[in-house]
C-alpha cells in the first residue's frame, strides 16, 4: 500500500516540480546573497553556490564575470575583478598573508589583488596577495601566481620531469 502511494505518478511529478522550485529558490538565494554582500558589483555575474567570499565588502566585481564551483576569494586586502573575467573551478584568490615579523600570534597583512579585464584563470590556480594580472591574460591550470603578470600573457605550470628508468613491476 505504501509503495503504491510513494511511487504514484502524480506524487512523483509533484516531487519533481517541488525539487525544481526549490533549486530555483536556492539559486535566487545565492544571487541575492551576492547582491547584499558585495556592494561594488557589476551586472551579469554568475557564480556557483559553493563559491566562498571572505571579506566580501572588500571585493569589486566588474560586468560579465563568471566564477566556477569551489572557488575561494579572500579579500582581506581587497580584490578587484575586471570585466569579462572567467575563474575556473577550485581556484583560490587570497589577498592576505601572515606578518612573520610580528609577535606570535602573527597578525594578518594584506595587499590588493587586481585581475584586469578579459582574464581567464584556469582550474586550481592560486593567486597570492599583491598581484596584478594584466588585461587579456590566460593563467593555465595549477599555476601559483605570486608575481604580477603583464597584459596579454599566457602562464602555464612548469613542465613535468620524466625520470630515467622504469618502475619495477
Amino acid at each position: 500500500m505504501i509503495k503504491k502511494i510513494l511511487f504514484n505518478k502524480t506524487i512523483m511529478r509533484a516531487v519533481y516540480i517541488l525539487d525544481l522550485v526549490l533549486r530555483k529558490f536556492s539559486n535566487y538565494r545565492n544571487y541575492s546573497r551576492l547582491y547584499y554582500l558585495i556592494p561594488n558589483r557589476g551586472r551579469n555575474i554568475i557564480f556557483d553556490k559553493t563559491t566562498a567570499f571572505k571579506y566580501p565588502e572588500n571585493i569589486i566585481v566588474g560586468n560579465d564575470v563568471k566564477i566556477g564551483p569551489n572557488v575561494s576569494i579572500g579579500a582581506f586586502g581587497g580584490v578587484v575583478l575586471g570585466n569579462n573575467v572567467r575563474i575556473s573551478q577550485n581556484a583560490i584568490i587570497e589577498s592576505a598573508g601572515l606578518d612573520l615579523k610580528s609577535n606570535i600570534p602573527y597578525k594578518h597583512k594584506g595587499s590588493r589583488v587586481i585581475i584586469e579585464d578579459d582574464v581567464w584563470i584556469g582550474s586550481g590556480v592560486i593567486i597570492l596577495s599583491g598581484v596584478t594580472i594584466g588585461k587579456g591574460s590566460v593563467i593555465g591550470a595549477g599555476v601559483t601566481v605570486n608575481k604580477s603578470i603583464p597584459s596579454f600573457s599566457l602562464v602555464v605550470p612548469q613542465s613535468y620531469n620524466l625520470l630515467d628508468g622504469k618502475l619495477k613491476k
